[in-house]
């Protein structure tokens, strides 16, 4: 619908609504319908189905209920830019009521599925109308909960209204459940992850969000210590005390701690909830609303890896210019000597021998050095290569097929290679580079087992959610936490010099960068396990 001014104007103002933009507003209008009613022409009637609200715009909407004995029971009046049908909304349930226009009556409609479409376009501005929808919610369950105790106490001590207060005090116990229905309903249909804790810091809700993202039940934590579902305890108590210093928090950055003890990293927002009924107690509460933001962060990594390799790669090849020269020079004067020595092949015989076993140590020397330069080089450009529709099954038939030479020194070990879908997964990609990633992953495996041990390296490669995936696990002697979160800086290695250049784990990463995937890594004293994926082809 074409939405004024003035209407994005006078809606804004409304509660559920404030946080919105006026042009986030206009966009959501976009997604609703506009529809007119006349005098006593009925909106919806109890038991009706459909998952909409409506904003008045004018006239005047009665919300009522025909109860036992065929009398009139008028629950509420909303007028010009106030909102209703809120608890259909979210819940798709049926009506529980009956709404009628007073007067000639302009409304707007916003139903879910109009409403999804707009959170998939504006995810943002829809989870924000989400925490003041909970915020609306709250505050009627205060005041529904009020009037439930004061008919408790009215029923008690006015005996002889006691049956003219039964229905109202039955349509308040329905309005408390609807209503607590309403909100759970809105919190557990988040993807967002959200937990709110009492003021013990207890879990008293556990949403769906949240088991997904952790990997846990509600009930694994429902009225246990909140802080076992952060990575670090000491930042839990820090958290804790910003958000009851400030009374709310946004975009603060933590990890939480998933069932199988991976890192979660969260951008977090938090308020004070109060009051919150803990078995029959009110106290101050917190809300904590997170969203999960490992992979972009990963991204993030990537991407400065990439840059670094990028200025790597000229920085090496004007390095590797200026060593290339004198050592040319070397290898020249070398060689000159060693053809002006020959006049003295027969008089001085010793000094001969001994200037052969020099010339041998330069050789050596140079030949090193230029094998340095030919291994860096090859390292520091990573170029993208031609990439064409692979199996990457058969990628990593041949790289196992590759790394057996590897194997020799160690016939403990065994390589498998494990098909997970049991069928070919296609991916769009550079064989020979992808090769050089396993091959490299495998080598490491290989040389993270140590001689005499009965060491075991599975490859297994399977898709899932659109995405190829391949994993590389050993029983090795695992990675150190303290040298985990270097592993892919480029010259950093846990191995000796001699056996290693720290580039290679940073060429494996910028090479599955190029092809569009992410690498992550797991490690413990029982081992060691890469796992990248890439899009399906």
């Amino acid at each position: 619908m074409i939405a004024s001014a003035l209407l994005i104007q006078n809606i804004n103002r409304i509660g559920i609504f404030s946080s919105l933009t006026e042009t986030e507003i206009k966009e959501l209008l976009n997604y609703a319908s506009y529809e007119e009613y006349k005098e006593n022409q009925m909106i919806f009637n109890e038991n009706d189905s459909g998952a909409s609200l409506y904003i008045v715009i004018t006239g005047k909407v009665k919300i009522f209920r025909v109860l036992s004995d065929n009398t009139i029971h008028e629950i509420s009046n909303f007028t010009d830019n106030e909102v209703f049908g809120e608890m259909s909304f979210l819940d798709n349930q049926a009506r529980s009521a009956n709404a009628e226009a007073l007067c000639e009556t302009s409304l707007v409609k916003l139903s879910t599925d109009n409403f999804e479409q707009f959170s998939q376009a504006f995810p943002d501005a829809a989870f924000r109308f989400h925490k003041n929808l909970i915020t609306e919610i709250q505050a009627r369950l205060r005041k529904t909960n009020d009037r439930y105790s004061y008919h408790i106490i009215w029923g008690k001590t006015m005996k002889t209204a006691l049956a003219k207060n039964y229905e109202e005090l039955l349509q308040s116990n329905i309005e408390l459940s609807a209503s607590r229905n309403f909100l759970f309903n809105v919190i557990n249909s988040s993807s967002d992850i959200i937990i709110v804790i009492n003021d013990d810091y207890e879990v008293m809700l556990f949403n769906s969000g949240a088991e997904r993202a952790l990997n846990y039940k509600a009930s694994d934590f429902i009225n246990k210590s909140a802080k076992k579902l952060f990575y670090d305890e000491l930042a839990f108590d820090i958290l804790i005390k910003d958000v009851i210093s400030r009374k709310s928090l946004s975009d603060y950055e933590i990890d939480l701690k998933a069932s199988d003890n991976r890192k979660i990293i969260v951008s977090l927002s938090a308020f004070t909830l109060s009051p919150v009924i803990n078995n029959s107690k009110f106290g101050e509460g917190l809300v904590l609303v997170a969203r999960d933001v490992t992979q972009k962060k990963i991204l993030e990594n990537q991407l400065r890896q990439n840059e670094k390799m990028i200025f790597l790669g000229k920085a090496v090849s004007e390095i590797v210019h200026d060593i290339k020269n004198p050592l040319t020079i070397v290898q020249l004067s070398k060689d000159s000597l060693q053809i002006k020595l020959e006049d003295y092949r027969g008089s001085q015989p010793q000094l001969q021998k001994d200037v052969e076993v020099d010339f041998g140590k330069i050789d050596e020397s140079v030949e090193r050095i230029q094998q340095i330069i030919t291994n860096t080089l090859e390292y520091a450009k990573v170029v993208p290569g031609k990439k064409t529709r692979i199996d990457i099954m058969e990628v990593a038939a041949k790289s196992i097929q590759l790394s057996g030479i590897n194997l020799k020194d160690n016939e403990n070990i065994t390589l498998d290679l494990r098909s997970v879908s049991g069928s070919p997964v296609y991916i769009n990609g550079n064989a020979s580079q992808l090769e050089q990633v396993l091959v490299n992953l495998i080598t490491n495996a290989i040389q993270a087992i140590k001689k005499g041990i009965d060491g075991k390296i599975e490859v297994a490669v399977g898709a899932s959610d659109g995405r190829a995936r391949v994993s590389v696990t050993d029983n090795g002697c695992g990675i150190g936490a303290d040298d985990m979160q270097y592993i892919f800086e480029p010259f950093y290695s846990t191995k000796s010099s001699d056996k290693g250049t720290g580039l290679g784990l940073s060429i494996c990463q910028a090479i599955v960068s190029q092809h569009d995937g992410l690498i992550n890594v797991k490690s413990g004293a029982g081992g060691t396990e890469f796992v990248i994926d890439f899009p399906l082809a």
